[in-house]
């Protein structure tokens, strides 16, 4: 914003900039005419914002009328002030001025989002702020602001496996009453996952063993990623939630999905003494196992590109977990395993420039939603 006598602009060096890198570019300064002066300054700051929607429903006689209500909460996550230029004599000459500048941004901080659901949004923006002070109580400052996309520092490049050793999972037509419904025996699943920290657009693959021992067919085999994004404001709570990943396994390729005759169950039930069942269903988990360190049995899951970092904010969170599902009948259990995942930035190679080793340039990624200004 400039006034009738001068005018402000920012130019930066760099699209995107990662938490813990250098931002750097100049101030340019416009005076058509003198101008009172004390100081030029430019601000780097980080903010978490968070907008909740919620109603309340009235009821007089016999009309009932819904409340729309809206709660704010703002946290700064970072804010750094660069001295630009002072001006002893309290006054700009007519003229065009550069300023350089250049700062060190803090390591860990998140990378830009937003997001909305529920008649609410939340986001973390990064702006530049330049600031010609008047000191006079009757001049409005000269100020110029512009955002800037930061990323948190990239994943190491070790990958984290999981392995989610194999469980059993009692298969009921009631799964919230089994009790009541009666079972229908037992599904044994095991999954592994090659690595946990997943950058956007990475592709990783997944493992999966599975023992069906219940009379119940298994329909399908498949894995997920889902995205959780959350934000608080004033007691309330709104939140966001899509799929960023799924794959399905070729049914007609694995093993052990195959039901059980109610005969051969009973055979089962019936075993000759509880130590004998136990150690059968034993054998049958060390099976799944050696299926699952074999390499058998494997899908690859592709991570959207827009998918948001995982974060955990004091006023918003981004958390993101791997779901793998056996689909039965409507009504039936599905037996579920979960994966706890982690989404960032995929690790970069070291750029080489000469003899000289350089950190990699930030690319801006595309963000899933804007806030309306």
């Amino acid at each position: 914003m400039g006034n009738m006598n001068s005018n402000l602009g920012i130019q930066i060096d760099q699209d995107a900039v990662y938490s813990g890198g250098v931002i750097s570019g100049k101030v340019f300064l416009q005076v058509t005419s003198e101008t009172e002066a004390a100081t030029l300054q430019i601000m780097f700051v980080g903010k978490e914002h968070a907008h909740v929607h919620w109603t309340t429903t009235e009821k007089r006689g016999d009309r009932q009328t819904t409340r729309h209500h809206h709660a704010y909460r703002d946290r700064t996550l970072v804010a750094i002030d660069v001295p630009l230029g002072t001006f002893p004599d309290g006054v700009v000459r007519p003229g065009n001025y550069e300023f350089p500048f250049s700062a060190t941004l803090p390591a860990g901080l998140p990378t830009a989002m937003a997001a909305r659901g529920d008649g609410g949004d939340c986001s973390v923006t990064y702006t530049l702020k330049a600031r010609l002070h008047k000191p006079s109580w009757y001049k409005w400052d000269t100020t110029a602001t512009r955002s800037i996309m930061v990323q948190s520092a990239p994943l190491p490049p070790s990958p984290v496996p999981y392995f989610a050793p194999p469980t059993s999972v009692l298969v009921a037509c009631c799964p919230a009453a089994p009790c009541i419904c009666g079972d229908y025996g037992l599904i044994h699943m095991g999954a592994g996952v090659d690595d946990t920290l997943l950058g956007r657009g990475q592709s990783v693959g997944v493992g999966i063993a599975i023992q069906n021992e219940s009379r119940e067919p298994i329909e399908n085999v498949g894995c997920k990623i889902t995205e959780h994004v959350r934000w608080w404001a004033a007691g309330h709570s709104n939140s966001s939630y899509r799929v960023v990943a799924m794959t399905n396994w070729d049914m007609t390729q694995m093993q052990g999905l195959a039901e059980l005759s109610k005969d051969t169950l009973k055979e089962k039930d019936w075993a000759p003494s509880p130590e004998a069942g136990n150690a059968a269903r034993l054998k049958t988990l060390e099976a799944l196992a050696a299926t699952l360190m074999s390499g058998q049995q494997r899908s690859l899951l592709t991570v959207a590109p827009d998918a948001r970092d995982s974060y955990c904010g004091s006023i918003l969170s981004c958390t993101h977990r791997m779901f793998v599902t056996s689909k039965t009948r409507c009504c039936v259990t599905d037996p579920e395993l979960q994966i706890p995942i982690q989404i960032g930035n995929l690790p970069l190679p070291e750029v080489v420039q000469g003899a000289a080793v350089v950190a990699p340039v930030a690319q801006p990624i595309p963000m899933v939603e804007a806030i309306p200004t």
